[in-house]
């Protein structure tokens, strides 16, 4: 899904279903679809923490709330 996809998702309000969607993201692994979450929902009004978000929606917090990190940090141990 891209930003504009995301933004729809947060907009509709359904939080506990948004939490689901995330968790299972999280579960696969998908860092790149969870940095784009992440990034669009911190979009929304530019007065957002990254903190917030993973304690939002019970995501477990990863090295420098970061999923681009994760994302690197698993291609380097398949080098």
């Amino acid at each position: 899904m891209n930003a504009v996809g995301w933004k729809i998702v947060y907009e509709s309000g359904q939080e506990v279903r948004i939490g689901n969607m995330l968790k299972g993201l999280y579960e696969e692994k998908d860092w790149q679809e969870l940095h784009i979450a992440l990034w669009t929902w911190l979009s929304i009004d530019g007065e957002r923490d990254k903190w917030k978000w993973f304690e939002q929606y019970g995501i477990p917090r990863v090295s420098s709330d970061c999923f681009a990190c994760e994302e690197a940090k698993s291609h380097l141990a398949s080098v």
